[in-house]
């Protein structure tokens, strides 16, 4: 341990973070004992050395209190960076360092589940066996007892999040990994069953570690709150640090993501961009641009989708119209839209026609818009069993129209889903703002399909029928083969 002057080390550690500095940090106590030093040491052995947030980060949780040395400066750790940064990593050379500085200290570290736990433990195993430190220790892989005892007696070892996995045990570090995954009463089960383990140690230290969570991970949440708090707090025992794209940065746009601690370091812009493309937008935000999000799998940034909406102006012949209509898998809900390409702004303009409960009604009303409207075409998806069965219906009523029902097949389908999204991002889409679509989009979650996706009508967290209609109308609006002759738009009501 050493001693610094910590104004001239805090200048220092910030300036080589670069662009990525801290949204919060709890900044380093003047002339306080800590173990970065060592663990630079034991970083390079392990062949992962420490990046520049990670030595901010461990030059302040490594401190110790200034009438004390024994006692930690800060009992417990709070911190949230984006995925793909190397919190896991940090963790890792934290424990080694610590169990070979330390004779018979005990850690335990644990993450979603205790098979996840395992998991991330045997990667610290391969980590030390394939290092110079390997034969500074012994594993015992044993179902039950597992451990990565040291020559002095000292162990690191997993443990599931349960209320009980700690019983009998007085552990000196318990750390606590992807804690957005954690209901309300699980987290406050495993911080019942760590603070009676740990209160007779001294020298005791808890992490909590996650990127941001979405609306159910009020226990990380309001973890993240108090850390938040703490950081101006000059006689906290919570040290707190995160990373996250700052509230005025363009999630979509690359140049805003330079705030990522790992970028230029163990990750690329261009990873980033590829990664990018292989998440959700609610994804993306919570795991990579770290800030919480409202939904699990939010599909479109909600605020985004509210700024496509506009007052719709009808089009000068419903000839233009596309159609489309969806029945929700419950049947709770049933939704026909309708989509054209607006001549004046140049946007796929799209508004609501019917839409209420149920579904008997749908075969009936969209017979009447044919008659009204003539539009280009009328159209539906496949996937879904309970529009198939309106479907099916519409056929067997009105044989004529049933003969001009589009389908979408999957691959068409997977392509139109794809297009909506591209035009609300980019601009070229607009909606009425009905807040059945709203809703429809804010719980919409999606599913692979060979080299795309398409929206899941099992998975999203409520009904998408409004949603998946829009989908469909947009599609005829622009590929339908041929418009049906009508010179006036008349809505039904």
């Amino acid at each position: 341990m050493i001693e610094v002057e910590t104004d001239l080390e805090l200048v220092r550690l910030l300036l080589a973070l670069g662009d990525a500095q801290p949204a919060y940090f709890t900044h380093p106590t003047p002339g306080a004992l800590h173990d970065l030093e060592s663990c630079r040491v034991i970083a390079r052995a392990l062949g992962t050395p420490l990046m520049p947030w990670m030595e901010l980060v461990l030059r302040v949780a490594t401190e110790r209190r200034l009438d004390d040395s024994r006692q930690f400066r800060y009992p417990i750790v709070v911190l949230t960076v984006p995925r793909q940064s190397g919190k896991t990593t940090t963790v890792r050379i934290k424990l080694v360092q610590r169990a070979i500085a330390n004779n018979g200290r005990r850690a335990f570290y644990t993450a979603q589940t205790g098979k996840d736990a395992t998991a991330r433990w045997k990667d610290m195993v391969k980590a030390v066996e394939g290092s110079a430190l390997h034969s500074f220790a012994q594993v015992r892989l044993a179902a039950g007892s597992q451990s990565l005892t040291f020559p002095n007696g000292s162990t690191i070892a997993p443990f599931a999040p349960t209320a009980r996995s700690l019983h009998g045990y007085t552990p000196h570090d318990v750390d606590l990994d992807e804690v957005f995954d954690y209901s309300e009463e699980q987290g406050n089960d495993v911080m019942g069953a760590v603070g009676p383990a740990q209160v007779t140690l001294p020298d005791r230290q808890l992490w909590l570690l996650s990127t941001m969570g979405h609306a159910g991970s009020t226990f990380w949440h309001g973890w993240i709150e108090v850390g938040r708090a703490a950081t101006l707090d000059p006689d906290t025992q919570i040290a707190y640090f995160e990373w996250s794209l700052p509230e005025d940065h363009d999630p979509e746009n690359p140049e805003h993501w330079t705030f990522h601690p790992a970028l230029g370091h163990t990750i690329t812009l261009e990873r980033l961009v590829e990664l990018r493309s292989q998440h959700t937008f609610g994804e993306w935000m919570r795991a990579f641009m770290n800030r919480r999000t409202s939904s699990r799998d939010a599909v479109i940034d909600p605020a985004l989708m509210l700024s496509r909406a506009t007052a719709i102006t009808p089009p000068a012949s419903t000839s233009l119209v596309g159609i489309g209509y969806e029945v929700a898998l419950d049947r709770s809900r049933s939704s026909i839209r309708a989509a054209w390409l607006d001549t004046t702004s140049g946007k796929l303009a799209s508004r609501t026609l019917v839409a209420g409960p149920g579904a008997d009604w749908v075969p009936a009303k969209i017979a009447e818009l044919r008659e009204l409207m003539h539009p280009r075409g009328i159209g539906a998806d496949q996937g879904g069993a309970a529009t198939r069965d309106v479907t099916d219906t519409i056929k067997r009523d009105y044989p004529a129209l049933g003969e001009e029902i589009e389908l979408l097949g999957p691959r068409d389908f997977a392509t139109a889903c794809d297009a909506w999204k591209a035009g609300i991002i980019d601009g070229t889409a607009a909606h009425d703002g009905e807040p059945g679509l709203l809703a429809a989009v804010d719980a919409a979650a999606i599913r692979p399909f060979t080299q795309g996706w398409a929206w899941d009508r099992t998975k999203s967290t409520g009904q998408i029928a409004d949603l998946v209609a829009d989908t469909v109308a947009r599609r005829i609006a622009l590929h339908a083969p041929a418009p049906m002759p009508q010179p006036y738009f008349r809505e039904s009501k």
